[in-house]
């Protein structure tokens, strides 16, 4: 849906109706679908994480810092950061990741915490680890958009979609696997489609006790959330989907974000 069809249809539905059978008007705890996600105010600040405490019900994570706000982008516009907070499959097993996105979408670096996978360093050297590196530059926020699924479309052929303020939406076509985003902020209407390169959103060990790889498994349905840099014109999308049995695992967000140019 584009955004001035999408303000047309919120304005229809929140306008009073005046006849003879009286007043009505639209439940105003019903958002809009999609929800317009306001654009971050583009002051700069230091970015840092700290350790989180181990707890009887939780082990030791690792969080924002009071003042920092993640997902974001350097002042020079060429590094994006992100901070995952994920759950394990099977297991729920929380686990963190900061990762950081060149400006063209491409993963330059991971650090985690938690989860049940072999450790990279202790905790409190990964935190200092990213700090390190956030501290190379100062950073200014980006919006972070959480989809759903536009009405009318049957169970079976999802489209999934989120807007931002600036006149940029996009949407997710599960049967087409394509992306398509609309364009409102530079003057007329531009549509445009492509393929959401994903890949499996899940892994599966082989049976084959030779083979010691791990096999992707699942397919895309929707996208979850989606952050925005205008600046760059990349969106990094998280998907989900269908794993397809119990013997698939499903990755963590952190693992399922596909980088997309907007041209």
């Amino acid at each position: 849906m584009s955004l001035p069809r999408l303000a047309a249809a919120t304005a229809a539905a929140t306008a009073i109706l005046v006849g003879g059978a009286g007043v009505a008007a639209a439940d105003p705890a019903v958002p809009s679908c999609p929800e317009i996600t306001p654009m971050p105010a583009a002051t700069l600040r230091d970015l840092r994480v700290a350790l989180t405490p181990e707890t009887a019900a939780l082990p030791v994570g690792m969080e924002a810092t009071a003042g920092s706000v993640f997902p974001a982008i350097s002042k020079d516009g060429q590094t994006i950061v992100q901070l995952f907070r994920d759950e394990e499959d099977f297991s729920s097993a929380p686990v963190e990741t900061v990762v950081f996105f060149n400006a063209d979408g491409v993963r330059r670096a991971s650090f985690k915490v938690g989860g049940h996978g072999p450790e990279a360093a202790p905790p409190a050297k990964i935190v200092a680890r990213v700090n390190a590196a956030l501290a190379k530059t100062t950073w200014r926020a980006l919006p972070l958009a959480r989809s759903c699924a536009l009405p009318g479309n049957p169970d079976d052929d999802l489209h999934t979609t989120v807007a931002f303020a600036d006149g940029h939406a996009f949407t997710f076509d599960e049967r087409t696997g394509h992306l398509t985003s609309e364009d409102t902020a530079h003057g007329p209407r531009r549509v445009r489609s492509q393929a959401l390169a994903v890949g499996p959103i899940g892994w599966r060990e082989s049976f084959d006790p030779k083979d010691k790889t791990q096999h992707g498994c699942g397919t895309v349905r929707s996208i979850t959330e989606a952050i925005w840099s205008p600046t760059t014109g990349i969106l990094l999308v998280v998907a989900t989907g269908q794993l397809g049995g119990d013997s698939c695992v499903g990755r963590i967000s952190a693992e399922t974000v596909a980088a997309v140019k907007v041209q």
